[in-house]
């Protein structure tokens, strides 16, 4: 299903519209909104990730495509098998959830990506410089 210019800062709302499979999400914001276990597996295209926090967040084979994350907090967060093509993070941080547990990042690739001031940005992702 295709979301377009869609605006989501309701924590419940997000994470229902995140939870379905196969979405695609264009020009979208997620804004000011906190999730725990959320799973995202679409399409985002130019979409906009702003004071987000993701706890034990799950973004299984998800393709992000000139996405911008701006104080984004991910703890815990899994971004498996992802494929980040020319996104942006600002101010983003990358943690442990409260057992310890990194984010992590198997088998996911990253394509013209910078990052600016973000914490666990080189340990998540070792072998790309921003």
């Amino acid at each position: 299903m295709l979301h377009e210019s869609v605006t989501s800062s309701a924590s419940e709302a997000t994470e229902l519209l995140l939870a379905a499979r196969e979405n695609i999400f264009r020009f979208c914001a997620f804004e000011s909104t906190s999730t725990e276990g959320a799973t995202a597996e679409g399409a985002f295209l130019s979409c906009s990730f702003r004071d987000v926090e993701w706890y034990w967040g799950f973004f299984n084979c998800a393709v992000l495509v000139g996405c911008t994350f701006e104080r984004c907090t991910f703890r815990g967060t899994s971004f498996a098998g992802c494929r980040f093509v020319e996104c942006q993070f600002v101010g983003c941080r990358f943690l442990p959830d409260n057992l310890a547990a990194p984010c992590s990042a198997p088998d996911t690739l990253l394509y013209g990506c910078t990052a600016t001031d973000c914490e666990g940005w080189n340990d998540l992702f070792p072998n790309h410089v921003p």
